[in-house]
């Protein structure tokens, strides 16, 4: 979260980075503004207090005169672990094994001094150059970290961390304990080693709702030569009973066995130094990386503007929920705008049309060919309402967002309009007038479905609506309400 900047210390002249966040840079209140700090404040302190080599360190942090927030940090050199599987492919176990060791060794002193990182994902660990030394890891980003007495500092009924590598307990709302990073870090070691997630949705409600209920692979039946040991032990690391998982300093140990991965090889092929700087080789058809940039990092006004084109695209039935989401997942995860742009690379040509803001829609009139419309709400609030005309079959999803689609004044096309919902820890909401016949199938996981009592299902052409979809911890609701006077 933030722009990352490569910066030179004035005294030191030794080179570092600088995390800078600006309030107000996500569009939030005053009230995110006072979380992000906080959020922000404890990533410093518990980097600071971290004395792990594999923790990345931190030497300064504050706030500027125009109140942006920034920590200075350590410039680091190489690539983090969804980079390295997205750009050079899965890695050898051997590998795998040396990386999360390193990465366990770093939250067996966390976990120690009571802190719970909340957020291990491949993105938050980082291979790099350390001295002399190749193959060394960092582990990233402690603006999750809470010890176990802490309160909860993120927003009522939003889930901390990544939905890839959440553990079972935080998606069920549980207090996490350090027991939660160690799942995150089997989930890991599956990405590590396969190349794929542990869990592969077509939506983030699926994968949310595997986390849940389905029995993770075990390592072995996915990559044959990955010793039974190791698949052992990332088998007990992605147990659903927190309990039944071992602690961290145990898995540490057992990684720790296995003879260290040379990487020199590796490292002098695809980073190279050149001029005391390591240098990216890229893979045949892989983008470019931006060098010799001061930033380093993409400014996050250009990434909202990707999001928002990619929403526009989707709310206008110009790319399908799959495409979606992977262009989404690429865009939020890429490192420099050459990775940003590739995310948008392919984008079908010509204007998407409006896009969905926080405020009543004004809703262009329906071409009669297109009877499918898609309705998308991440972290914001969408609203159909007033004089309008659906389409006959919608699909709204809402990420940590509130979606309303009030009906009372739309223009309803003949026979049933369908309405699929998907709550992933947000709300839906439909408003129809007192009487009107309202069909619902719908389930949640430990989220809820409810509609209120409507008419009769109406003959011949009358119009009526019919409610699908899932929810998880979040809400769908169905209302009945006379119109506002």
């Amino acid at each position: 979260m933030g722009e990352v900047w490569r910066a030179r210390h004035r005294v030191l002249l030794r080179e570092v980075a600088v995390k800078v966040v600006r309030p107000g840079a996500l569009g939030v209140g005053p009230d995110q503004d006072r979380a992000l700090l906080e959020r922000f404040t404890r990533e410093a302190r518990a980097a600071a207090v971290l004395r792990s080599p594999h923790s990345v360190q931190t030497t300064d942090f504050g706030t500027t005169e125009d109140g942006r927030f920034y920590m200075v940090m350590e410039l680091l050199e190489g690539v983090d672990l969804h980079q390295l599987v997205l750009r050079f492919g899965a890695q050898p176990p051997e590998r795998a094994v040396g990386l999360l060791a390193q990465a366990a060794e770093a939250l067996t002193e966390a976990h120690g001094q009571g802190l719970v990182h909340r957020d291990i994902k491949p993105s938050n660990l980082f291979v790099c150059r350390l001295g002399l030394q190749t193959e060394f890891l960092k582990v990233l980003d402690y603006g999750l970290v809470r010890t176990a007495a802490a309160s909860e500092l993120t927003q009522s009924g939003v889930l901390p961390g990544s939905p890839a590598f959440l553990a079972p307990e935080i998606i069920r709302g549980n207090e996490p304990t350090d027991r939660a990073d160690v799942y995150a870090l089997g989930a890991v070691a599956v990405w590590l080693v396969t190349g794929r997630l542990l869990f592969e949705g077509r939506t983030v409600l699926e994968q949310v709702a595997a986390h849940l209920e389905r029995p993770a692979p075990r390592l072995r039946d996915l990559v044959p030569e990955v010793p039974e040991a190791l698949s052992a032990l990332v088998a007990a690391c992605l147990e659903k009973d927190p309990a039944a998982r071992p602690p961290i300093a145990e898995v540490a140990a057992a990684l720790a066995q296995a003879p260290p991965w040379s990487g020199d090889e590796w490292w002098a092929a695809h980073l190279p130094i050149r001029g005391g700087a390591a240098t990216v080789v890229r893979p045949a058809g892989a983008p470019a990386l931006v060098e010799d940039l001061d930033l380093i990092a993409i400014h996050p006004a250009d990434r909202e503007r990707a999001f928002g084109l990619l929403k526009q695209h989707f709310e206008a039935s110009r790319i399908d929920l799959i495409d979606f989401e992977r262009r989404l997942d690429a865009a939020r995860v890429a490192p420099t705008p050459t990775h940003l742009e590739a995310a948008l690379r392919g984008l079908p040509a010509g204007p998407p049309g409006p896009g969905l803001g926080a405020a009543t829609l004004a809703v262009a009139p329906r071409r009669a060919a297109v009877e499918t419309g898609r309705i998308l709400s991440i972290v914001a609030t969408v609203k159909r309402a007033g004089v309008w005309e659906p389409e006959r079959r919608i699909t709204a999803t809402s990420i940590l967002g509130e979606v309303t689609l009030d009906l009372r004044c739309a223009e309803l096309l003949p026979g049933c309009t369908t309405i699929r919902c998907y709550a992933m820890v947000g709300s839906i909401t439909i408003i129809v007038l007192p009487g009107t016949f309202v069909e619902v199938a719908g389930w949640g996981v430990l989220g809820s479905f409810e509609a209120a009592p409507t008419g009769r299902r109406p003959p011949g052409d009358e119009p009526w609506v019919r409610v699908s979809g899932t929810s998880v911890l979040g809400a769908v609701d169905v209302k009945a309400r006379p119109r506002d006077p």
